[in-house]
């Protein structure tokens, strides 16, 4: 059993641990081509532009790749720091230079400063599959179905968006990789929880004694129930859409620290994008496609200045109109993240991240187990 002295001594010895990492400045390296070092690289047209590396443009951009066509991505931020590929950090991340520091208006009531929320968007290779706390969730299967019914599209189901969540899976459980559920193989890893205490135990229990089952949250008719979490991480890193382009392809090219003013329009039809790197400004062609992935912020912000959205609002801001298209910039959907409720537990009954982190134990576990 811990002392009181060793708990303390191990916090402290956890702290100055995160402390030296956080400051520490090192940077995963892409292995797909930089372009824009020599400024006159990004004059040079492509058959694709991808902008934003996040967790739907990495994956967009290395697919393209894997056609003979020439792609290019554009992403707003740098590589992806050290310190976000180990799991607890996120806590670090929110706020930092790889936050795009997102706050909400207000109006959210008393339980948060000033009525407002952060809101985590990562700017940073692999977007906010970088900074966020790597739960890894499937979705409904009755949204799909019922998005699908609800707006007449016969492309979109579950049964048809499954097989491309387990192209995009390589899920480390053997029993579950047995039961063709889940994908093996693909880019992003994702494994069941490791930390069995008793507090999360008797969370199921007691969620057993109400009537709820415990479910596979990811897989099946029910979602309704008790379920320990799955997690995209591999060998005790986060996972994230970097993975995608970690693999060097000579047609596909990725600009860093590169901002989208906006898509020059010939008549209705994107020819080009205007980018800002450093203090200079480059036009880069696109002869087929220019694809927004920006996020569910970053891509209609683009949209709007670039003359897409509503007419009376971008009159405002004087940005000629290339379309008026009135739900551009609306009808914005989002959870809040709700902190503060807190018990005391006898040490060794729930998971502490910092006491866990300290120990040489951990290590081992991760690595091998």
């Amino acid at each position: 059993m811990l002392t009181l002295p060793i708990s303390r001594l191990t916090w402290q010895l956890s702290t100055a641990l995160f402390s030296a990492i956080i400051l520490l400045d090192i940077h995963f390296h892409t292995n797909v081509e930089t372009v824009g070092s020599v400024g006159s690289a990004l004059y040079q047209e492509f058959d694709f532009i991808v902008v934003g590396a996040g967790s739907a443009g990495a994956a967009l951009a290395a697919r393209l790749a894997e056609t003979n066509v020439t792609v290019l991505l554009v992403e707003a931020g740098g590589e992806q720091p050290y310190k976000s590929s180990i799991p607890w950090f996120h806590l670090w991340l929110a706020g930092s230079p790889i936050d795009w520091k997102f706050e909400t208006k207000g109006g959210l009531g008393g339980g948060y400063e000033g009525g407002k929320s952060r809101w985590w968007r990562g700017k940073v290779v692999g977007g906010t599959s970088a900074i966020n706390t790597m739960i890894y969730m499937r979705g409904n299967k009755q949204d799909y179905d019922n998005w699908g019914q609800e707006f007449g599209l016969t492309d979109w189901s579950w049964d048809l968006c499954l097989p491309y969540f387990k192209k995009l899976e390589d899920m480390r459980n053997v029993e579950k990789q047995k039961s063709g559920s889940y994908g093996v193989g693909g880019p992003i890893a994702v494994e069941d929880s490791r930390h069995n205490t008793e507090v999360l135990n008797g969370f199921l229990e007691a969620g057993a004694q109400l009537g709820y089952a415990e479910v596979d949250q990811n897989n099946g008719d029910s979602r309704e129930g008790v379920a320990r979490l799955q997690w995209t991480i591999s060998e005790g890193q986060r996972s994230s859409s970097m993975e995608y382009i970690n693999s060097w392809k000579p047609n596909l090219h990725i600009t860093l620290n590169t901002q989208v003013l906006k898509i020059n329009f010939d008549g209705r039809k994107a020819k080009s994008l205007e980018v800002l790197r450093g203090k200079r400004i480059f036009k880069i062609k696109c002869s087929k496609e220019i694809i927004l992935s920006a996020g569910v912020i970053g891509s209609p912000h683009i949209l709007l200045l670039s003359g897409v959205g509503p007419e009376d609002h971008l009159k405002q801001f004087e940005i000629p109109v290339v379309s008026n298209l009135p739900g551009v910039g609306s009808n914005l959907h989002d959870h809040h993240a709700t902190y503060g409720l807190s018990w005391q537990t006898d040490i060794g009954k729930a998971y502490n991240p910092f006491l866990y982190t300290a120990n040489p134990l951990t290590y081992i576990q991760w690595k091998t187990s």
